[in-house]
């Protein structure tokens, strides 16, 4: 257990459930570069994989920003009872090179959606964790203002979703 599983089962999960117009997931910022330029790559990437009928598709991106693990019983010194909690940030490149802003939104809506679906109707990530996407965090979707290239012809729309993955360690100290 821990980051390691928790972003591969995460990984895992959004590359396996079907999301409509999802070309790629990756488990990780798949390059390092300043942080406008890297978006520019992104988006840039997400215009290759068009799906939709409007010319749409998305790249996403998992992150996990904080872990917190916490005592959560008094066992001892040779056994643990701890939850670990990592916040989950996934960032969603869509771009709609159809150039209709509805059309886009629509697209982006039906991505943004699915991946909800997704997360709630996997709660243990195929028995890999305690807990996913439930309790006070929920699964929140954080939706910037949509914007066009130059050329006004693709739209982009940047978005992270953000919810928990809870794992429960319990056993003898050192194992878990």
């Amino acid at each position: 257990m821990g980051r390691a599983t928790v972003r591969a089962a995460v990984a895992s999960l959004l590359s396996n459930g079907a999301v409509p117009y999802v070309g790629q997931v990756y488990p990780a910022r798949p390059v390092i570069m300043q942080e406008q330029d890297y978006e520019f790559y992104m988006v840039g990437q997400a215009a290759v994989y068009v799906s939709s009928t409007n010319g749409s598709a998305a790249v996403l991106v998992v992150n996990i920003p904080q872990s917190e693990r916490q005592r959560r019983a008094d066992t001892g010194r040779g056994a643990v009872n701890d939850s670990a909690i990592h916040d989950i940030v996934l960032e969603v490149f869509f771009a709609s090179v159809g150039g209709e802003g509805i059309a886009a939104q629509a697209d982006h809506d039906t991505i943004t959606d699915a991946i909800v679906t997704l997360v709630r109707s996997s709660p243990t990530l195929a028995n890999r964790v305690w807990s996913s996407g439930e309790f006070d965090a929920g699964v929140r979707v954080d939706e910037g203002e949509p914007y066009t290239d130059e050329a006004g012809l693709t739209v982009f729309i940047p978005t992270t979703i953000h919810w928990q993955v809870y794992e429960w360690d319990a056993g003898a100290a050192g194992t878990v």
